[in-house]
């Protein structure tokens, strides 16, 4: 009887280890294959397949061969402004910049439209009142970022939108600064393009290193992480030229990697102003910085 009750309990100590070496192996199987892990709740936070750790889109790591540059202006953003095919607007951009250097914020809230697009990413109604709000602080002050941004985007051309083109319709509208990326070969949050000709680029974050090449007016791709720079991202608010002193860069062709000044590079959600005609008036119909 005791040799029955051993042999007994015995083999439910067996059905036991065997259940539980096969939920092991079970586990085992779901941490060896990622994929297969991830569809699962328990796993989903602790394991992510490992091509998930790195995220890099192929057109930063995969150079864009030439025959694809080629209907793409190679990859370059020419410079260009055609403010001068209407005298009001010349004159509406002066006083701009004349009131950006007094810091004459009082002129921007005059000039403003009814609807006032900032972007995205900000969260404010497109009301003259919300301008004030995200660029002034309690005090009555204005953001600092506001005159450096818009004095450095004032200097640079600017160009008449397509009656078709996002996000303003019907209307003459004109944007500054000038770029326009083409999205089919760049990206909005890991491109930025020279906005000069014969821009060096040197070896390594110091300009008495050796300079291993220039750019002219040529879209790059930013590798943020090793520019030692916080990377943009979906949902970015603002964009200061001012925390890009140095990029690490590559060409779409990838043929030239180094280290550029950032004062030199403008970036896709940088600051953009948009000036609507309205009335035989010029207005600014939009100032928005990021998404």
């Amino acid at each position: 009887m005791k040799k029955l009750s051993f042999q007994f309990s015995l083999i439910v100590a067996m059905i036991l280890f065997s259940f539980a070496s096969c939920n092991h192996s079970k586990e085992n199987q779901i941490a060896l294959h990622g994929n297969e892990a991830y569809k699962h709740f328990s796993y989903k936070k602790a394991i992510k397949p490992k091509k998930e750790l790195v995220q890099t889109p192929d057109y930063y790591t995969i150079p864009i061969p030439d025959s694809i540059l080629a209907k793409f202006n190679y990859g370059k953003i020419l410079p260009v402004d055609e403010a001068y095919k209407d005298g009001d607007l010349v004159r509406f951009i002066d006083s701009m910049k004349f009131a950006v250097r007094n810091k004459n914020f009082a002129f921007f809230i005059k000039h403003l439209s009814d609807t006032i697009f900032k972007g995205y990413a900000t969260g404010v109604p497109e009301t003259p009142e919300s301008f004030m709000q995200y660029w002034m602080n309690d005090r009555g002050e204005v953001d600092e970022m506001f005159w450096k941004e818009t004095e450095r985007a004032l200097s640079l051309g600017g160009r008449f939108l397509q009656k078709d083109e996002y996000p303003f319709y019907g209307h003459d509208i004109f944007v500054i600064p000038y770029l326009d990326f083409p999205w089919d070969i760049s990206d909005m949050f890991l491109s930025q393009a020279a906005i000069a000709k014969q821009v060096p680029v040197y070896e390594k974050m110091d300009k008495t290193s050796k300079i291993v090449g220039y750019l002219n007016y040529d879209i790059v791709s930013v590798n943020y992480e090793e520019s030692g720079i916080e990377p943009l991202f979906e949902g970015t608010a603002s964009v200061s030229f001012e925390k890009m002193e140095w990029l690490k860069i590559t060409t779409l062709d990838g043929k030239l990697t180094g280290f550029v000044d950032g004062n030199y590079l403008y970036a896709p959600l940088g600051l953009r102003i948009y000036l609507e005609k309205s009335h035989n008036n010029w207005k600014i119909r939009g100032l928005s910085i990021g998404e």
